[in-house]
């Protein structure tokens, strides 16, 4: 192999390293969790019992 594939193959494996990570750290951004429709509703109405409001 001469220096130039191995200068592309170098590249080439850093912008796949490059877009797993973007993909990654972008999935994890928006996996925020779920709450439930009663959660919304207590929260809402101020119904949540909780001592400090």
């Amino acid at each position: 192999m001469n220096t130039g594939w191995i200068i592309v193959l170098v590249g080439l494996a850093a912008a796949v390293v490059a877009a797993a990570s973007s993909w990654l750290s972008r999935r994890d951004e928006f996996d925020l969790g779920t709450v439930s429709h009663q959660w919304i509703a207590e929260q809402r109405f101020g119904a949540g019992g909780d001592p400090r409001r």
